[in-house]
């Protein structure tokens, strides 16, 4: 008896010990509008776990409360979506949550369909800070947005999001953790304005002198911030690292197409500055899978994959190196005359089938997913091409790269799809193809080799030419 006592004890004494965080927010706008919440944890660049995250539809209703099952303090995106039937918008804004926390929101309308956040209600110290800091820069932004002022005096104005930030911070009682949060992302933030605002002068049509060299000048150290693995919590962090060794390079920023010196170049100053690893192997991932992304395929193809494995050998982590190295080798399979890769599809009955069993005529395949508007709208032109194709020798097959397959299953529903349509979940397909946007368009042979790796959307008139072209059609 005193065992089972002890059980219940020991049962008890863990739920009540569960620690379960609460948002609650109320909204005070005068309109009816359909409104989501989502929440998702906010991982460095160089974590692989899945984040934990929420999604909470309210409807029309004024207020909400989420439960959250938050197991250590850490960093979240929360975002408000609101929309009828002619508006939409989202608020964004990162709140900072521990286990058994308890947070209360509320927000106002703005403009015709906007939100602002009241943080001046807002009880955590931490959390008043973040929104405080959010608004304000929102605020410069739409400023900056509308300004015309030349663009040295527009760069003055991004030291606003120092100013603002050392005013926030003014108070002590912010967590050690916030504090931290606020300074990078203020570095973050101005150097990403920074390098936009330059590329964006370079490439007006009347100024004919690029900005110099010293217009990069910062009002901060960058190498304390890169140095630092803060840095990789924030989404422009790499590509801000990368601008800042373009400049110290002399290389034109955010030049699109760097050759495998070029990379070198930047990698080799990189490793002499930054001795934040972690950083270093995302800065290499990225440089070479943009250089991926930008490849003309050549006869030197093999050469080049010498080479860029080379430079994927300085990356420590080995899942990034693998995943670069897998993304350039699997070129391949765009290359004329290239062979079906060995995927398995899912159909709607939940069967496992593979592209083999469309050999013997032409394929079409036609990669989208139900989230993808332009897909959506391509639909119709797809299905009025595989009726006037209807007894020729070419299938239709839709895949999908859907992550939820009851999603697939309704859009299909809802645009009444029909003939072949496949689910690839983890996108297997469009990784092999080095597949970076949708929709995408391809032609296989009967034999399954590769005739046109991205077609013309199908609401082109050349599309159809294409196909009449093909021969034994």
């Amino acid at each position: 008896m005193k065992k089972i006592l002890l059980f219940c004890i020991l049962i008890g004494s863990s739920v009540v010990s569960r620690a379960i965080t609460k948002i609650n927010g109320v909204f005070k706008v005068a309109d009816n509008r359909s409104i989501t919440i989502y929440l998702k944890e906010i991982l460095a660049a160089n974590e692989t776990r899945k984040p934990y995250q929420q999604e909470l539809n309210i409807g029309v209703r004024h207020s909400f409360s989420m439960k959250a099952d938050i197991k250590k303090a850490a960093f979240f995106m929360l975002t408000v979506v609101s929309e009828n039937e002619k508006n939409k918008s989202a608020h964004n804004s990162v709140i900072y949550l521990t286990p058994n926390d308890k947070l209360n929101l509320e927000f106002q309308g703005k403009g015709q369909f906007g939100l602002v956040c009241n943080y001046s209600k807002i009880n955590s110290t931490d959390n008043k800070a973040l929104f405080e800091i959010n608004e304000k820069f929102n605020g410069l932004f739409r400023d900056l947005f509308n300004s015309k002022a030349d663009v040295i005096n527009q760069k003055e104005e991004l030291k606003q999001f120092y100013v603002f930030t050392d005013e926030v911070l003014a108070n002590k009682k912010i967590s050690p953790e916030v504090q931290k949060y606020l300074k990078f992302n203020a570095f973050d933030v101005y150097n990403t304005h920074l390098y936009r605002l330059a590329l964006d002068y370079n490439r007006g049509s009347k100024n004919t002198v690029p900005v110099g060299a010293g217009f990069y000048a910062q009002p901060v150290d960058p190498l304390f911030y890169f140095n630092d693995p803060t840095i990789l919590l924030f989404p422009n962090g790499v590509s801000n690292v990368i601008r800042y060794l373009e400049v110290c390079t002399e290389m034109p920023v955010y030049k699109s197409r760097k050759s495998l010196e070029e990379i070198n170049k930047l990698i080799e100053v990189v490793k002499g500055k930054v001795a934040n690893k972690a950083l270093v192997d995302e800065v290499i991932g990225s440089l070479l899978s943009s250089f991926t992304t930008s490849y003309k395929m050549t006869g030197n193809f093999d050469n080049d994959l010498q080479a860029y494995a080379l430079i994927a050998h300085q990356i420590n982590d080995l899942a990034i190196r693998s995943s670069v190295k897998k993304a350039f080798e699997n070129l391949r399979y765009t290359m004329k005359g290239a062979a079906l890769p060995v995927v398995k599809f899912e159909n709607a009955a939940g069967e496992t089938v593979s592209l083999d069993q469309f050999k013997g005529k032409y394929l079409f395949i036609d990669l989208w997913a139900s989230w993808c508007v332009p897909c959506i709208k391509m639909t119709p032109f797809v299905q009025q091409l595989e009726k006037q194709y209807e007894g020729k020798n070419i299938n239709f097959v839709a895949i999908s790269i859907d992550a939820n397959k009851q999603n697939w299953l309704s859009k299909m529903k809802e645009l009444n799809m029909h003939g072949h349509q496949l689910l690839d979940l983890p996108n297997a397909f469009g990784k092999n193809l080095n597949i970076t946007g949708i929709p995408h368009y391809m032609i296989y042979d009967p034999e399954g080799k590769l005739v046109v790796y991205k077609a013309v959307m199908p609401d082109n008139p050349k599309l159809k030419e294409t196909i009449d072209q093909l021969p034994g059609l």
